[in-house]
């Protein structure tokens, strides 16, 4: 049999931990509404009609593969543009990488610059993978409130 490591025991995630009690109720006949699975398509959010042709247009033209690991060149470029043009920030593409979604991009940043033990401060209440991937690295989140007249 094949066990779990004690790091990933250690996961706790809000927004699937709640995924067990919520079938529970249902059994019982009581309805959910999941708005914990992040999927605002389910609760008819949907995207521009704009948005929609531009990515039917990607794929009919043979843009639906994986990109390069750092992000396509030209949005990596558009990055750059805007946050010099926005903030004043003074990168190059060489210093912007794109994720998949903002999880990917902790896992990367977390797994890079924290070592067991360390200390890491984070808001609270906050995106769980904040404190879940904090542990997952055997660090401690120490979390503060975020109050807004503080």
């Amino acid at each position: 049999m094949i066990r779990a490591s004690e790091r990933a025991m250690g996961v706790e995630y809000a927004i699937r931990d709640v995924v067990l009690p919520a079938r529970e109720l249902e059994k019982r006949g009581i309805k959910v509404i999941r708005l914990n699975i992040g999927d605002p398509g389910k609760y008819d959010f949907q995207p521009p009609e704009h948005m929609k042709e531009a990515y039917c247009r990607a794929i009919r033209e043979g843009h639906n593969y994986y990109g390069p690991s750092e992000g396509l060149p030209e949005m990596r470029e558009a990055v750059v543009k805007r946050e010099k043009w926005k903030n004043g920030v003074d990168i190059t593409p060489d210093d912007v990488r794109v994720t998949t979604a903002v999880t990917e991009a902790l896992q990367l940043i977390f797994g890079a610059l924290l070592n067991p033990g360390d200390n890491i401060l984070v808001p609270s209440p906050s995106y769980p993978p904040y404190t879940g991937l904090v542990k997952f690295y055997g660090a401690e989140p120490r979390e503060y409130l975020t109050i807004e007249e503080n």
